[in-house]
């Protein structure tokens, strides 16, 4: 689609927009919050992997704003349970972002994990 075309946009100003970090090797996992879509196994992944080789990545969740259904919310409970459980929040957190802003939330980021 011609709206996810890179614009070559300033990545740093994209970051500062969306409250990334800007030193850091970003991922994006865009996914709705389903058991199907594997977050549950890139926590644990993430859990499992040596801190000091996490310590210069980040990954972003990144939720469709307009998704609240019943089994998905329920979903969201366990996932942050997991984090907290883990201790993994500072290396990763959740986003809902709209439909109109994840353009811009990919040319923020440095790759793409779809864990599912």
């Amino acid at each position: 689609m011609e709206v996810f075309k890179n614009n070559n946009f300033n990545k740093n100003k994209l970051r500062t927009s969306f409250r990334l970090p800007q030193k850091k090797k970003i991922f994006i996992i865009p996914t709705r919050l389903s058991p199907y879509k594997g977050i549950d196994f890139l926590i644990k992944t993430i859990n499992r992997t040596n801190r000091t080789s996490l310590k210069d990545l980040y990954f972003v969740i990144a939720i469709p704003a307009t998704r609240y259904r019943q089994d998905e919310i329920a979903y969201s409970e366990i996932i942050l349970k997991m984090i907290t459980k883990y201790a993994v929040n500072n290396f990763l957190e959740i986003k809902f972002v709209d439909y109109n802003s994840m353009s811009f939330l990919y040319q923020a980021v440095d790759g793409f994990i779809l864990p599912s």
